[in-house]
């Protein structure tokens, strides 16, 4: 039974560390594709932001204003909009 429990926990830890090292690996590339995660000014270099800053015609949801950002690595909240961008 020792044995067994010993084997069971070793997988665990495996299996563990490798979920750690793909969560890490999708977070990098968040914050790769999306740099206003860990800057905050960086924003204003995105492209469609600056096309959008220069259009005539913008829409500014309210609810843009009712978001709190949180730009600390551990952030743990997450914001789902729907629709165009």
């Amino acid at each position: 039974m020792k044995i067994l429990y010993k084997e069971t926990l070793s997988k665990m830890k495996i299996l563990y560390k490798e979920t750690l090292t793909i969560k890490n690996m999708f977070d990098a590339q968040l914050r790769k594709t999306n740099p206003w995660w860990t800057k905050r000014d960086a924003i204003t270099k995105d492209k469609q932001i600056q096309e959008w800053q220069k259009s005539s015609i913008r829409y500014d949801p309210p609810l843009r204003h009712n978001i709190r950002y949180d730009f600390e690595y551990d952030n743990t909240v997450v914001y789902t909009l729907r629709g165009l961008r």
